[in-house]
């Protein structure tokens, strides 16, 4: 007789991977409470008074909203222009050889190093931070677009031409299924990308935001705004990757090899 696991429930899944944080939460309130870690970690309670003092105030609402949009600005600017480059060296053979080995040179070079250049171009602005932004969430959806569409099965494209489909047919029916799977792991990259490049430039060059609020409480060594910050940056990663994947499955539902989060 063969004995087969039972696969896990989504509800199941939620709620085995509330396990390992609801532990860690308790084990940091117990350590807390025993004075060994007053020197590293405020007590959760502690933390739990900071984010409400920072609600009720204000603060957090006003900080939280800037990042954000930060963060779009500078992620839709990269994923608009990171899928017409890998759509533009995919697709065309003049385009690939002209531009991808300069963008592939650009895309080792790392974010970090570009902040003091863009500091001084552009100042301490918005512009600054959008710009880095941008430019480390273009890449991953630009790798993977190109990679999709100049990967693709040519028989499809000899497809069409018997077919006599039209550009808009070709384009619709035979490109966009090809590189949309790709372009969604790319896109579920760069929303990562953009919140790592968020907390880095919100702390080197912001008058505002939620870096700004982090590195605020450094100067008065507040620990428990400092872990609330980091705690609410972890919670926006952590929506922006389960809310992309749920797109993706909403996109890719015809596709039976979409990956499912």
């Amino acid at each position: 007789m063969t004995i087969t696991a039972k696969r896990p429930t989504v509800r199941h899944r939620s709620t085995l991977g509330i396990v390992i944080p609801l532990s860690a939460l308790m084990l940091w309130q117990l350590l807390a409470s025993l004075g060994l870690l007053e020197d590293f970690l405020p007590a959760p309670v502690r933390v739990g008074q900071a984010f409400i003092d920072l609600v009720s105030d204000g603060r957090l609402a006003d900080a939280l909203l800037i990042s954000l949009l930060r963060a779009a600005s500078g992620l839709v600017l990269g994923v608009v222009i990171g899928s017409a480059l890998g759509w533009f060296c995919g697709t065309s053979l003049l385009g690939s050889a002209l531009l991808n080995p300069t963008l592939q040179a650009l895309r080792a070079l790392p974010v970090l190093a570009l902040v003091p250049l863009f500091i001084l171009w552009f100042g301490i602005g918005e512009l600054s931070k959008i710009l880095m932004i941008a430019i480390a969430t273009m890449f991953p959806i630009y790798v993977n677009v190109m990679s999709a569409v100049s990967n693709m099965d040519r028989k499809y494209l000899e497809l069409a031409s018997t077919l006599k489909l039209s550009r808009w047919q070709v384009l619709r029916r035979i490109y966009l299924p090809a590189a949309l799977p790709a372009w969604f792991v790319g896109f579920r990259y760069s929303s990562g990308f953009a919140l790592v490049i968020l907390v880095i430039s919100e702390q080197v060059n912001a008058d505002s935001g939620l870096g700004y609020l982090m590195t605020e409480a450094r100067t008065y060594y507040r620990l428990d705004v400092i872990i609330v910050g980091i705690l609410i940056y972890g919670i926006l990663g952590v929506l922006a990757d389960r809310g992309v994947a749920a797109l993706e499955r909403r996109a890719l539902r015809w596709n039976d090899a979409a990956v499912k989060a």
